[in-house]
């Protein structure tokens, strides 16, 4: 499993448009059938799986749509006059409000400007996921001072994915999770976070089986600050 699946799913919740794309997610679960925006995209649905959101169960589609990111926008901004959007060099993300207060929210994604995309679609509740309790994970380290966004569970996957603020710089956050995941037996496999420009790494443990994979960046909002997510897998 890679991350760029992570990375899509937080950038679809938290309404960002900085995800980098590294691999398509290999497919699984095919199933047929589609609806609403998926129609107006005629896209060819592949899976849906229950994703836990602070707690929260909600159900993430995915299918593919065989558009261009443009021509998606275009579409889209034709049949739903109230939607709103954002938009960047290879992903598109749009959402619908309904009228009972919910939104239906979809996350486009293109891969160097070859389609068909893959399309990630979620209902979100009319009460704002912002004001859920956020449980963070035992197994997951917190650097001092840092703050609990988001955790996302996929039981499907035995996985489950957090995300942070830290009121300190990317390098000291980094070297905190790295140190701590150390002295809690993970072994790492990238070596990055040893080095002075690195931005993540991959940490692997024996009993139980399970690989992390961690990454910080500079908050957007605070320069001195960061942002750090946090990837487990438990293997077995």
């Amino acid at each position: 499993m890679n991350r760029f699946f992570w990375i899509c799913c937080f950038a679809f919740l938290s309404f960002s448009l900085s995800a980098d794309v590294f691999s398509l997610w290999p497919f699984s679960g095919r199933t047929g059938g589609s609806s609403g925006v998926d129609r107006t995209l005629q896209g060819e649905h592949l899976w849906s799986e229950e994703v836990v959101v602070n707690g929260r169960s909600l159900t993430l589609d995915v299918a593919l749509v065989n558009k261009t990111l443009r021509e998606a926008l275009q579409d889209l901004r034709g049949q739903y006059k109230a939607g709103t959007s954002a938009m960047n060099s290879n992903s598109l993300l749009f959402e619908v409000p309904l009228e009972n207060g919910a939104r239906k929210r979809y996350y486009l994604v293109e891969f160097g400007g070859i389609v068909p995309m893959i399309q990630f679609s979620m209902l979100l509740p009319a009460a704002s996921l912002k004001g859920d309790k956020v449980v963070w994970p035992s197994e997951f380290p917190l650097p001092g001072g840092a703050t609990p966004v988001t955790v996302m569970e996929f039981p499907k996957r035995n996985s489950t994915y957090g995300t942070f603020r830290a009121p300190f710089s990317t390098r000291q956050t980094l070297s905190d999770l790295a140190g701590a995941l150390r002295d809690a037996g993970w072994k790492s496999m990238g070596k990055e976070s040893d080095s002075p420009r690195g931005s993540g790494d991959v940490f692997l443990r024996d009993k139980p089986s399970s690989i992390l994979i961690i990454g910080v960046l500079p908050s957007s909002s605070n320069p001195s600050a960061s942002a750090g997510t946090i990837y487990l897998r438990r293997l077995k």
